[in-house]
């Protein structure tokens, strides 16, 4: 067995993989994809994690995504408190080796800083493409900015693959030169709102390289929200 797909809880999934650490299943399993079945909880995605890297230590590839339709109904149902996903929830990626793509679909926004993302990828040493859940449902803050694409060029190479929801509203870098990456084909910023165009542009074009698609679908454009704000003789 060298890939696996399942429709289950993040508790299911620890529950199962604990009763079946050190009795060899599937040892050799290489793909691993996950429809999730309820809402994703920082300590469950944690400790799964953990379990997988345990159980699966040659794994190269871990889709894990919500079940969309049950999804709405939990949303529709009753409105959660919302927790959101953190640097510790994604600490035990490093364990997994061999781990070449990952993508992770939730709710909530993923926060964490540039710097533990970077130190976080550093340690992933197979990864060439990630997926962090760059389409949010419930959007919020975070303290990833976009000013994490050179520090990632310097830490993370490799990457061929990048989808990240980020916070645009940053200052321009004051470094004369930027590491670029050397292999990076696309890199997506989801939803991610878009506040200084000509600065992302700037920036965009000191770090990838000339042939990287980019792709931006942001929800929110501070210069829409003015037009919304001020009446309408304001507008003209």
């Amino acid at each position: 067995l060298v890939t696996l797909s399942l429709r289950c809880s993040l508790g299911e999934l620890y529950r199962y993989l604990s009763q079946a650490v050190g009795k060899g299943i599937a040892p050799q399993l290489k793909g691993l994809f996950i429809l999730i079945v309820s809402r994703i909880k920082p300590a469950n995605l944690r400790n799964s994690l953990l379990k997988i890297a345990e159980t699966f230590p040659l794994l190269e590839t871990l889709d894990i995504i919500p079940d969309q339709d049950l999804g709405i109904m939990e949303r529709g149902i009753e409105a959660p408190v919302r927790e959101p996903l953190t640097h510790r929830s994604l600490v035990p990626l490093a364990k997994l080796h061999s781990l070449r793509f990952f993508r992770l679909q939730c709710d909530e926004v993923v926060s964490l800083t540039n710097n533990e993302l970077c130190e976080l990828l550093s340690q992933c040493q197979s990864l060439q493409r990630l997926i962090l859940n760059h389409e949010p449902i419930f959007l919020s803050s975070t303290e990833l900015t976009i000013n994490v694409l050179p520090m990632l060029a310097e830490s993370c190479p490799r990457l061929l693959e990048l989808s990240l929801f980020v916070s645009t509203d940053v200052e321009e870098s004051g470094s004369s030169t930027l590491r670029t990456f050397d292999s990076l084909q696309c890199v997506n910023f989801g939803v991610s709102p878009v506040h200084d165009k000509h600065l992302i542009a700037k920036l965009l074009a000191r770090v990838l390289p000339n042939d990287c698609e980019v792709i931006s679908s942001p929800l929110y454009h501070p210069e829409v929200e003015v037009l919304f704000g001020s009446g309408p003789e304001e507008q003209y």
